[in-house]
């Protein structure tokens, strides 16, 4: 809540531990995949830390300060000092927008507000309460979430904020708990966005597949919608460790027709790709003619405009992984097409690389695409954003780490994800 700190996407939980705890930590986790951090004592105090000085720390960065009503919430000296200090940090004019309540019922109970809160909440003659103030715990946490995520983003103004970052904090070490690393490689000055589809542990080959990735890929673009509507000449700033499906399903979101202008960070060197001044769609230069290579043995032959094609940018071992996948898998398959990919070391070869595959795809009259890639998790939005107007459908064929782990054969290798229907 401090004003150095705000345009960091984050709220603070504020609860009696026995009587609101399950439905609270429930809105930290859906906060969570909406792009917010939540702050809830039992999921973000690290074993060894202070719980006042961390709380003290943790409410004054928070955007939003979020009260479960309750008759034990009322009564509780902890819920009453946390609010104080709230109101505190801000003053009241700032705490009446940034103090949010969640009522048990489906309608408000003025009986059950802390005494403390009364001047922020309710109106002047103190028998009912701001309607703009409160949100009913009688909706489902998601929508709970939903309510709030909103809140947070008028505050920080995403959708007019010509700067962006978002970070999509799934794999690595230590716990989801308050700032990630990543974030250290971007400037926090500008409106700030961590998504996290669950908390707990990091899981170094962690993915998600099946309902896991539906759920967790609709509520992200359901959450980039909210927050960063259309607004052409914006930046958007990424960093994290995702799996390639979700660097995957960012480029597609993010894509050059809506005029957004992505800078992706590197997981370890440092590098930064971006698609700065790169135009939709280009035929190649006589410099840079494509390089597509149709396998030989595992590919029908490609002919026409295909209905569909496996796109495989990689180079020729992965190719060899996707061929006895394919073999493994069996049934009608569509026609390969190959691009030979080797180290990108900068956004100029990148941008060569996207302009060849998205020619290539226009040329085939924008057929449905199932993508393999062995591209870095920096370089892949840069590659799919372009897809656009070149591809119907999208399907990313993410490879499983840990299918060897489990004794699984080729068949195995590859999960597939969906990333769109046609242009969505």
């Amino acid at each position: 809540m401090d004003k150095k700190d705000e345009c960091y996407a984050s709220a603070f939980l504020c609860h009696a531990s026995c009587s609101d705890k399950q439905l609270a930590r429930e809105v930290a986790v859906a906060l969570g995949r909406r792009g917010v951090v939540p702050w809830l004592d039992k999921l973000s105090l690290l074993p060894g830390e202070s719980i006042s000085i961390t709380t003290d720390a943790a409410i004054e960065a928070s955007t939003v300060l979020v009260v479960f009503l309750s008759q034990a919430a009322k009564a509780s000296d902890w819920v009453r000092e946390e609010i104080k200090r709230a109101i505190c940090n801000l003053g009241r004019e700032d705490a009446r927008r940034r103090i949010i309540m969640v009522h048990p019922g489906a309608s408000a109970d003025t009986s059950l507000v802390p005494d403390v809160l009364k001047p922020i909440v309710l109106h002047s003659d103190h028998n009912d309460i701001d309607v703009h103030k409160v949100m009913s715990a009688d909706k489902s946490a998601a929508a709970i979430a939903k309510d709030i995520g909103k809140r947070v983003y008028d505050l920080l103004d995403t959708a007019g904020a010509l700067d962006v970052n978002v970070v999509l904090d799934q794999r690595g070490s230590g716990d989801r708990v308050g700032v990630p690393p990543e974030v250290g490689r971007l400037k926090l000055a500008r409106p700030t966005l961590v998504f996290r589809h669950d908390v707990g542990a990091r899981d170094r080959k962690g993915m998600l597949c099946g309902e896991a990735w539906t759920g967790y890929r609709r509520d992200l673009c359901e959450a980039l919608d909210a927050a960063l509507p259309t607004h052409p000449g914006r930046t958007v700033h990424v960093a994290g460790t995702p799996q390639l499906g979700l660097a995957v399903m960012l480029g597609w979101h993010m894509r050059r027709s809506s005029n957004v202008t992505l800078r992706v960070h590197g997981r370890q060197d440092g590098n930064v790709f971006t698609n700065n001044g790169q135009q939709m769609v280009m035929a190649p230069s006589s410099d840079h003619p494509p390089c597509n290579t149709i396998h030989p043995v595992h590919a029908p032959a490609l002919s026409g405009t295909p209905d569909e094609i496996d796109l495989v940018l990689a180079p020729k071992n992965r190719l060899e992984n996707v061929a006895r996948y394919r073999a493994a898998a069996g049934g009608a398959l569509p026609p390969v097409v190959w691009i030979e990919t080797g180290k990108l070391s900068s956004s100029k070869e990148v941008m060569v690389l996207t302009v060849e595959v998205a020619a290539l795809l226009a040329g085939l009259g924008g057929p449905a695409v199932r993508l393999y890639s062995a591209l870095p998790a920096h370089a892949l939005p840069i590659v799919v954003a372009n897809f656009d107007t070149v591809v119907k459908r999208l399907r990313f064929m993410e490879y499983d780490h840990g299918a060897g782990e489990r004794g699984e054969g080729p068949e195995g290798w590859y999960r597939e994800l969906a990333v769109s229907g046609a242009h969505g």
